[in-house]
């Protein structure tokens, strides 16, 4: 397991991830296949350029199991998301018309 970022840039009443990690942050990069984080996709364009770059060092299929926003999703993440090994990508649930 990696986690490559904590916190969250919304702040929806019903979410602890703002109250528990605060505001969107990087982390420094670690080797893993199964990815924790909250908000991957608010990070900076470079830091998750890096991330994909690392996951496709991985010997393993990958996992994004910390929710990925659809709302941020824009066409350069597709591509990266096609450029590796994938094996489950969960999705967040917690826009307001999700609830």
């Amino acid at each position: 397991v990696t986690l490559t970022s904590r916190g969250c840039l919304k702040n929806f009443p019903w979410c602890f991830v703002p109250e528990r990690a605060g505001a969107i942050r990087a982390l420094s990069i670690q080797p893993g296949w199964i990815v924790q984080d909250n908000n991957l996709l608010a990070c900076s364009r470079p830091h998750i350029e890096n991330v994909f770059q690392m996951l496709r060092d991985q010997k393993k299929p990958i996992k994004f199991s910390g929710g990925i926003d659809t709302t941020l999703l824009q066409k350069w993440h597709r591509e990266l998301f096609d450029s590796i090994k994938l094996d489950e990508l969960w999705f967040a649930c917690d826009t307001p018309a999700g609830v």
